[in-house]
């Protein structure tokens, strides 16, 4: 904040420190990589709501719950027969929930890693959860093309939604709770009035654009604008009270993975083209590009601070990237990485 910090980034993998007056190197610091043994293809990450733990998933049969600054292993949750596809945070972040292929949603203590109770009803894979912000509500969808909402403390099925025409991809509620976004594999997103979700019948809003499957989707913080990521490369933005599309964003292959920073100033993305981006939230347009997975990235998630960006990829690991501020002039111009730069911020 003082203004006499330089901190750039490398294509060399490190981030340095300079004395803006002096114009001097003070220190090199690596860039946080984690890969625990046998870490497995990822499909999930979350980050819990004091930002001190991580749970990732993917394609082998149980959840990793990981330290957020260290990366090492706290507690291994087993209990799913196949590949983990999701995992959710509840708001007071003292349950989590899974979504398994094995067609089950599971709810875990993490405080203890004991499983507390499989929800059943899904008839084929679970590709997604969600809790609704009091905690009283997990959403879940699925390749049965539906959508249910379960009530947490009784683990009892209250609704099931359906409408889509094809596999169910992502499920998420709006901040206010009032409205439920799902993504589906027939190229939509639905908006759902779940106030009285006993009620609800038929979906109040239906979004079209996407020229692919859709498999992300997550609500703005005034939730007033929705984003949404296909497999036809495009992120796109969209006005929740219209239903018009209000933006959008073109990577080079499908969009994996979007959202929203906890503070409302950024947008993230991610997907098959190995990229992650930092986007403008109200406009889509692209502030930063990061890059370092050898695989598709498939997922990730904010630090509850806006401060970091976790991803998870397909190569098996999870990186930990400063969240990038709006670009600013550069004071100056320093080589000595001995290889590209991608990004420098001064402190303001």
């Amino acid at each position: 904040p003082d203004g006499k910090t330089l901190l750039s980034g490398s294509w060399d993998k490190t981030v340095k420190v300079w004395d803006v007056a002096t114009r001097k190197e003070r220190t090199t610091l690596q860039a946080q990589l984690y890969r625990p043994e046998n870490f497995f293809p990822l499909l999930s990450i979350a980050c819990s709501p004091d930002g001190k733990t991580l749970a990732v998933s993917g394609e082998e049969k149980n959840i990793k719950l990981i330290d957020a600054t260290s990366g090492r292993l706290l507690r291994l949750l087993e209990g799913h027969e196949d590949a983990v596809s999701r995992v959710a945070f509840s708001p007071d972040g003292k349950t989590l929930a899974s979504a398994g292929f094995d067609h089950s949603i599971k709810l875990w203590d993490t405080a203890t890693g004991k499983e507390l109770a499989t929800l059943k009803g899904h008839t084929n894979w679970v590709f997604h959860v969600a809790f609704s912000p009091d905690g009283k509500t997990l959403a879940s969808g699925g390749y049965d093309r539906t959508v249910r909402l379960w009530d947490v403390a009784e683990r009892k099925l209250r609704v099931t939604l359906k409408g889509h025409r094809g596999g169910v991809r992502c499920v998420t509620f709006s901040p206010d709770g009032k409205t439920l976004a799902s993504a589906s594999s027939d190229r939509s997103v639905k908006l759902w009035d779940v106030t009285d979700a006993n009620k609800t019948t038929q979906p109040r809003t239906t979004l079209k654009g996407h020229e692919g499957a859709v498999r992300a989707v997550a609500f703005a913080l005034d939730g007033r604008r929705l984003a949404s990521g296909g497999e036809d490369n495009m992120v796109r933005l969209w006005d929740v009270a219209t239903g018009k599309q209000v933006g959008s964003h073109q990577h080079g292959d499908m969009v994996l993975a979007v959202a929203y920073s906890p503070r409302g100033g950024m947008l993230a993305s991610a997907g098959q083209d190995l990229t992650a981006r930092i986007l403008d939230p109200v406009s889509a347009a692209q502030r930063t590009l990061l890059r370092g997975h050898s695989e598709p990235i498939t997922c990730l998630a904010f630090a509850p601070d806006s401060e970091a960006l976790f991803t998870g990829s397909a190569d098996k690991t999870v990186k930990r990237w400063p969240a990038a501020r709006p670009p600013l002039q550069p004071k100056a111009i320093v080589r000595d990485h001995g290889q590209q730069n991608w990004v420098a911020l001064i402190t303001p």
